[in-house]
């Protein structure tokens, strides 16, 4: 199992901190990600493609692959004005 963590904004929605995810695409692991999240939050796949995602420190985006053993990390993305 990978295990992968959630920051900012996307910690707050979907009211997860930490989550273990099976090997494979990256991609499946996002329906996981939202089919677990707090049910009020709508949190939606696309939202989680958007987020800053890295693999053991590298960045990524949802077409890799994850392992048993990596770390996967989600930052929401910046925003301001």
């Amino acid at each position: 199992m990978a295990t992968a963590k959630l920051f900012g904004v996307m910690r707050l929605k979907t009211k997860i901190k930490e989550i273990e995810l099976p090997e494979g695409r990256l991609l499946d692991s996002l329906h996981i990600i939202a089919e677990n999240a707090d049910p009020a939050s709508g949190v939606t796949v696309k939202e989680l493609k958007n987020c800053v995602i890295m693999i053991n420190g590298k960045q990524s985006n949802c077409r890799a692959k994850i392992k048993n053993g990596d770390e996967v990390i989600f930052l929401s993305p910046a925003g301001g004005g």
